[in-house]
């Protein structure tokens, strides 16, 4: 904030005052809890907190620069075409439908490989292939 002071003091001025706090907060709060979620070694569910702390600056952003996002050019000028929009969402969503039940099939796997090791060798994990 301190660089952003110093270097852009419009968006600094537009990111603690009007709407951009909302990102601001929303970025500090899950920063916050993936820190803590990483100190109990909570990993899994520190991703989701970092990736919601990223997507809330990013909001942060743009809720800062609204309407106006760079010098002369307004959201709706960039906006895309409705089909384009169309389009990019459900691309979006079949990826998701695509690749969620995969990474979560994946982790599964994973975990079930880990306890046949941890049945089969109660003593700990394998060395050279011996319990």
């Amino acid at each position: 904030m301190a660089v952003l002071h110093s270097d852009a003091q419009p968006l600094y001025h537009h990111l603690v005052e009007g709407r951009g706090p909302i990102g601001l907060i929303a970025s500090i709060v899950a920063g916050c809890a993936t820190l803590a979620l990483v100190w109990w070694k909570r990993y899994e569910a520190s991703r989701y907190t970092a990736a919601l702390a990223v997507a809330a600056i990013i909001a942060g952003w743009a809720l800062a620069q609204s309407p106006v996002f760079l010098e002369g050019l307004t959201v709706r000028d960039a906006a895309a075409g409705r089909d384009t929009l169309v389009a990019v969402t459900v691309s979006v969503l079949a990826g998701a439908v695509i690749l969620f039940p995969r990474s979560r099939c994946s982790s599964d796997s994973c975990s079930a490989e880990t306890s046949a090791v941890a049945r089969a060798c109660p003593s700990g994990p394998p060395r050279r292939g011996l319990c």
